[in-house]
């Protein structure tokens, strides 16, 4: 089942144009320079230079019921690439006040460095995304608003949420895996408890086509 998503091309053409590689599997990303050579992860990502980075295979990493839905976490082959830097758009104002707290709202970290994207389920009153550094990019059509909120009632772990704020997309402090014996607030929160990948992704003239499964949900 796909979640379709019409993009704002004419409001924020860099941060899009970086969200449509991705959907297309079409990023140039180079290797992080600061590995250690001898590494597995300095391994992997020579082994896979030659490859554009893209969302398939890709998963959905934090999930906060009613405020926000992070997907993008590359695939491991991808994992130690760089994302590129983009100019700093400002902010789109939007005459209907559409904002990242909106239902349906696409977003990225303003300015690039992060590969993850975060859809907000709900309108959220607390306008939380709305105060993140993001910038839209599109908004969760209405036919794949109900699919969103299936994937918004998967399981996530709930032990962790007292925990602290909710670090913002992008942050350098989030690291991939959690001890949840000793949780702390550079943990990755709010993690599924099921895997939620995406398995496709195709972009068409009106916005992206991106299909996540997980344990409840069929691949087309």
């Amino acid at each position: 089942r796909p979640l379709r998503i019409e993009l704002y091309g004419d409001d924020a053409p860099a941060s899009v144009s970086f969200f449509s590689a991705l959907c297309a599997g079409t990023l140039r990303a180079p290797c992080d320079t600061v590995l250690d050579y001898e590494s597995t992860a300095a391994d992997v990502c020579r082994e896979n230079v030659g490859r554009d980075v893209g969302y398939v295979g890709s998963q959905c990493w934090r999930l906060v019921p009613g405020r926000r839905i992070d997907f993008g976490r590359v695939d491991s082959a991808f994992s130690s690439r760089i994302p590129p830097v983009l100019a700093s758009e400002r902010r789109p104002e939007y005459e209907n006040g559409l904002t990242a707290s909106s239902a349906g709202a696409v977003s990225m970290r303003r300015g690039g460095g992060a590969f993850e994207f975060t859809v907000s389920p709900s309108d959220d009153k607390k306008g939380v995304l709305a105060k993140e550094d993001l910038v839209l990019v599109g908004r969760v059509t209405k036919e794949s608003m109900d699919f969103l909120k299936e994937i918004e009632g998967f399981p996530t772990r709930k032990d962790i949420v007292t925990v602290g704020g909710v670090p913002p997309l992008g942050d350098a402090s989030l690291v991939r895996a959690c001890d949840f014996t000793a949780p702390s607030r550079t943990c990755a929160q709010f993690k599924p408890l099921v895997r939620i990948i995406v398995v496709g992704v195709s972009v068409e003239p009106l916005g992206a086509s991106v299909e996540p499964v997980g344990a409840s949900v069929e691949p087309r």
